[in-house]
């Protein structure tokens, strides 16, 4: 899979809410969680995970974790937001363990897809462009 098909969504507002302890019928903060600190989270896990493209789809497990680690990157940013840093700071350390841990499982698991390898050649020939411009000494 390419980094273009990272078209999976890891915020799930519900499980971002049961973090921080906010009741489910509670939508005061709904746009605030969803829009700010759910669109910066998607962007922090999809960014650490672009390496791993080739490992998509993933699997159930690893998908929780990538959930995970995006809602307490969320609930973080939301902590932060109402200056309870020691608490945003706790919920940074959670997600950045989660997201850890994927990446482990992600280069541990082999896969049967290929990376593309480039191949280097010896462009010192006299049908380079360049080769008329070289100084030799």
């Amino acid at each position: 899979m390419s980094v273009n098909n990272l078209n999976f969504e890891f915020f799930d507002l519900a499980m971002t809410k049961d973090i921080l302890k906010i009741k489910q019928t509670d939508s005061t903060d709904d746009a605030l969680l969803r829009g700010t600190f759910g669109l910066k989270s998607e962007r922090w896990i999809k960014n650490n995970l672009i390496p791993y493209a080739d490992s998509f789809p993933l699997l159930q497990e690893d998908q929780e974790s990538a959930i995970s680690a995006t809602c307490n990157h969320a609930a973080a940013g939301y902590k932060k937001h109402n200056n309870n840093f020691e608490a945003a700071k706790e919920f940074k350390e959670e997600a950045k363990d989660d997201l850890n841990s994927l990446i482990l499982a992600l280069k541990a698991r082999p896969t049967t897809r290929t990376k593309i390898v480039a191949a280097s050649q010896n462009y010192d020939t006299e049908d380079d462009i360049l080769f008329s411009q070289r100084i030799f000494r």
